[in-house]
């Protein structure tokens, strides 16, 4: 038995909450996001906040909260880290990433453990995101929006052979310590998102429970890291983010004893990477980053896959296997607006950059 399998993959009863925040130059909300976890229901709440070099007032705000939360200052190394050393430093046996622009809704944490309760062995519990203005208004709209199924249970199967299901960012979620001390060891250098390194390897480690209700607000003020407004880029970000995504995926899953995971990442029955291909294709092909990539083929798994996906209804599966044989057919000099149009201004200006929104904005 491998040493992960010997792992207690349970969350004790009445459970100590850990709120990890990464700060780097949020001075305008970071103490909102501080407040939302100091005013949880829930009683056993730590909050831990690493802040990642600021260069603008956060540090002096910061110090404000000595008393009630963990501060930790570093020189800036990046996201990643930043992630990491905020949970390192924290001491609970759940753990909730909270972006410092986002905030928590008062009673979220207290639903996450009462599902926690009553599936002791999840590997994660999620949640929708309220979306609000920059001002903390909100939009009315949430991400994923309400008319898309978050699906739970077992899904390392679906994942194994699919990868893209529908699953929340960042602030959307509640981890059990065991899984993020069994699952960050394993990720590769280059991972960069640790919400799509978590979406797409804690199926493998346990069954996932969806709360009914938002638990988060996702704050959108139109300078979230959400991407660049260089198309090309966009698209072989997207993909380069999939090829180490999959590589984790093997990773965790040579770990766990799990087969059938693909050789290759292209072999997945993964209609998002389709079409984040078949959009770099079109927009360079010259530089597409997958030199065995044709138009024609990935234009036809990706609508293949996307027609069988589950937790999808028709319409939308129809809408986005129309959306890849339009765009395969598309002239040369109108797929920038045909994607300006159905795509990009979207996906650039909403607060998404995961996997269950692809092809951007497209619902």
């Amino acid at each position: 038995m491998s040493q992960s399998n010997q792992v207690d993959r349970r969350v004790v009863p009445s459970p100590r909450v850990s709120v990890c925040i990464p700060n780097f130059n949020y001075g305008r909300y970071v103490s909102a996001a501080i407040e939302s976890c100091l005013v949880q229901s829930y009683p056993n709440v730590e909050v831990v906040v690493v802040d990642d070099g600021s260069t603008d007032n956060s540090r002096d705000l910061l110090s404000s909260y000595a008393d009630v939360a963990t501060v930790i200052l570093q020189p800036h190394k990046g996201a990643w880290q930043t992630f990491g050393r905020a949970f390192e430093e924290s001491t609970g046996d759940v753990v909730v990433f909270l972006d410092a622009d986002d905030l928590l809704i008062p009673d979220v944490v207290d639903r996450a453990v009462q599902a926690f309760a009553e599936i002791p062995r999840a590997s994660r519990v999620q949640w929708r995101l309220r979306i609000v203005d920059a001002d903390g208004k909100p939009t009315g709209a949430t991400f994923p929006p309400m008319r898309w199924a978050m699906p739970d249970g077992d899904l390392s199967k679906h994942v194994v052979e699919r990868r893209t299901y529908v699953w929340p960012p960042t602030s959307g979620n509640a981890y059990p310590r065991w899984a993020l001390e069994l699952l960050l060891p394993l990720a590769a250098p280059a991972t960069r998102w640790i919400d799509l390194f978590l979406a797409d390897t804690t199926v493998l480690v346990g069954p996932v429970v969806s709360l009914s209700q938002p638990g988060a607000c996702y704050r959108w003020h139109g300078a979230n890291d959400s991407g660049s407004g260089d198309y090309v880029q966009v698209y072989r970000n997207y993909i380069s983010d999939i090829v180490i995504g999959h590589e984790n995926l093997r990773r965790v899953a040579e770990a766990e004893g799990i087969r059938g995971v693909p050789q290759a990442v292209t072999a997945a029955k993964d209609w998002a990477f389709a079409s984040y291909r078949l959009a770099s294709l079109k927009l360079d092909r010259p530089g597409h980053p997958i030199a065995d990539d044709r138009i024609p083929i990935v234009a036809f798994r990706g609508v293949i896959a996307v027609i069988s996906q589950p937790h999808f209804a028709w319409s939308a599966r129809l809408k986005r296997a129309a959306w890849l044989v339009v765009l395969a057919l598309t002239p040369s000099g109108l797929v920038v607006p045909f994607l300006e149009r159905t795509v990009l201004r979207s996906s650039l200006r909403s607060p998404t950059r995961t996997e269950g929104e692809a092809p951007g904005g497209v619902a």
